[in-house]
Formats: structure tokens, C-alpha cells, sequence
């Protein structure tokens, strides 16, 4: 009876569009939210990089520009944390205002520390951090994180988690399972490709 019930729920769950841990399309969907916006968010930010570059006339302290092909795996990372964290526990508070602002705590809070365990670990690999450091900025953690980028980020992941996931979600379900399998297929390719050539393996 026990597992009967089981099987129901989860066909219910299946019929309403809910994935579980349990189920591959769990997976695949996370593996391919990780790939992409590992290059989005890092298209964007070279977006950014150019802006400023040509319109307000300074440059970032980043070599971002030096390498279009490169994934950034901290957006793609970002990217799961908002929809296995932040989404979770914002969804406790209901209300329109109130979870909207829930989410932007909380994701702000999430993607400080995601910033700076990344920023430590690359300190303590290469020496340096070669994306950013704030150590001139105000308010920075020991050059690792500034309070402008936190709140910049915390309001891109509300951004994120109110638009972009919903329609994201709405285009993995109606999109043809094959040509879904053969994108996450070719992402996969040229972030494992990038990271081989780029560590010297061949």
C-alpha cells in the first residue's frame, strides 16, 4: 500500500510538472542550468566589461575581455544555489513583497558566500585572485567581497529566480527532449574541451 502510494504521488508530482532529486530530468534540468549560465553570466558580465570600456571610459580589473570562450562557473553555480537555497526558503514566506524581499535577503546572502569562498580558494591556488578584487573599494572583506557587487548580485539572483527561472522552466518543459539532450550535449562538450585545453591536457 505503502509503495503504491508512493508511485502515485510521484505520477502526480510528474503530472504537474514537480521534479524530485529522485528524477533524471531533476538532473539533466540542474546539469544544464549549471552549464548555461556558466556561459551566459559570463557573456553578461563581458557585456559589462565592454560598457564600461567604450561608454564610461574606464577599465575592470579583470581579464575578462582576454578570453570569450571561457565558462564562468560561478554564475552556473549561482545559478543552482538560487534554485536549491534561495528558492526553497523563500518560498516560506508568502505574500508578493515580502517573498520577493525574502528572496533578495537571502540570495544576497548566498551569493556573498559563494563569492568568497571562490575569491579565497583562488588566493590560495594561484596566489591572487585574476577576476576581481576590491581590496580599493569601501566596505570590502579583506578584498574578497564589497557590499556594491553583494547587493548587485542579490538583486540579479531576485531578477533571476522571479523571470528568467520561471521561463526557463516553462521552455525545458516544452521543448523537445532530443534537441534538449543534444544542447546540454554540446555545452557539455565545450566546458570540458575549454578546461582540458586550458589546463594543457590533450
Amino acid at each position: 500500500m505503502g509503495v503504491g502510494k508512493r508511485k502515485k504521488g510521484r505520477a502526480n508530482r510528474k503530472k504537474a510538472g514537480v521534479k524530485t532529486w529522485r528524477d533524471l530530468v531533476f538532473w539533466r534540468d540542474l546539469l544544464f542550468y549549471y552549464l548555461f549560465f556558466s556561459y551566459f553570466g559570463h557573456y553578461v558580465e563581458m557585456g559589462w566589461a565592454w560598457f564600461c570600456h567604450l561608454v564610461l571610459k574606464f577599465d575592470l580589473a579583470t581579464y575578462i575581455l582576454a578570453n570569450p570562450l571561457e565558462p564562468y562557473s560561478i554564475y552556473g553555480m549561482g545559478a543552482v544555489l538560487m534554485i536549491l537555497v534561495v528558492r526553497p526558503i523563500a518560498a516560506k514566506f508568502k505574500g508578493g513583497l515580502v517573498n520577493t524581499l525574502a528572496v533578495f535577503v537571502v540570495a544576497t546572502l548566498v551569493c556573498s558566500a559563494l563569492e568568497l569562498t571562490s575569491s579565497v580558494l583562488m588566493v590560495q591556488m594561484y596566489g591572487h585572485n585574476p577576476f576581481w578584487w576590491y581590496a580599493d573599494r569601501p566596505l570590502n572583506l579583506c578584498g574578497h567581497i564589497w557590499i556594491g557587487n553583494c547587493l548587485l548580485f542579490g538583486l540579479l539572483a531576485t531578477v533571476f529566480l522571479k523571470l528568467i527561472y520561471p521561463l526557463t522552466e516553462k521552455f525545458l518543459m516544452r521543448v523537445n527532449k532530443l534537441v534538449l539532450w543534444i544542447m546540454l550535449g554540446i555545452l557539455g562538450v565545450m566546458f570540458v574541451a575549454y578546461h582540458v585545453i586550458s589546463w594543457g591536457i590533450y
